[in-house]
């Protein structure tokens, strides 16, 4: 089932949104702990108005237990959003250089964050998400849906690929480079090749 995240689903989300912090290596969060990151995930998931507030979260269950979860919202909220998020950062972590990157066009749906925990790796969970994200933007108009993909993470970019996702340009997030990717509705199915 898929389903928006609940105030109960804090801690699981948590550990997803950290999984995916510590893969970036973000500067700002090199020298905290995880319970530090995972403190600052939990505040933000249960305050309204920035990228990780619980009703921008959904979640998909098997057997009644979080197997992966999704972050997204418009690209025109963004600015918003982030200007929010400033804010917690400051309070979280005083004294710090902070800036955010802008990842998203004011015209689409973009999906900020996307993963799932490693048992359930390798079951359609992701592109089970992304395909309910879909059909959510859609119906509400949107005519694009967005996402951004280091450019080294071939297997995600040949996935993102294969369902029909293209490539629009490359951006620099946190100080790394990431593909910008694209899907329309009318995008076809079709199965590009595969980047090597």
């Amino acid at each position: 089932m898929i389903r928006f995240a609940l105030v109960e689903d804090g801690r699981q989300v948590a550990e997803l949104i950290y999984i995916i912090i510590e893969s970036m290596d973000i500067p700002l969060f090199r020298n905290c702990s995880k319970e530090q990151v995972i403190d600052f995930i939990l505040y933000c998931f249960h305050e309204k108005g920035n990228r990780f507030s619980r009703n921008n979260i959904i979640v998909k269950e098997i057997d009644n237990r979080i197997a992966g979860m999704a972050v997204a919202y418009s690209g025109k909220d963004a600015p918003a959003l982030d200007r929010n998020l400033c804010m917690i950062l400051k309070k979280f972590f005083p004294n710090q250089f902070i800036v955010i990157d802008k990842e998203a066009g004011e015209d689409e749906f973009y999906v900020d964050s996307l993963c799932v925990f490693p048992d359930y790796r390798g079951r359609g969970v992701g592109t089970q998400l992304l395909k309910w994200l879909e059909g959510m933007a859609f119906n509400k108009g949107f005519t694009k849906i967005s996402l951004n993909v280091e450019c080294g993470n071939l297997k995600a970019l040949n996935l993102y690929r294969f369902i029909g996702y293209k490539i629009e340009k490359k951006i620099t997030i946190a100080g790394h480079g990431y593909f910008h990717m694209v899907k329309k509705p009318e995008a076809k199915q079709d199965r590009p090749g595969l980047v090597e």
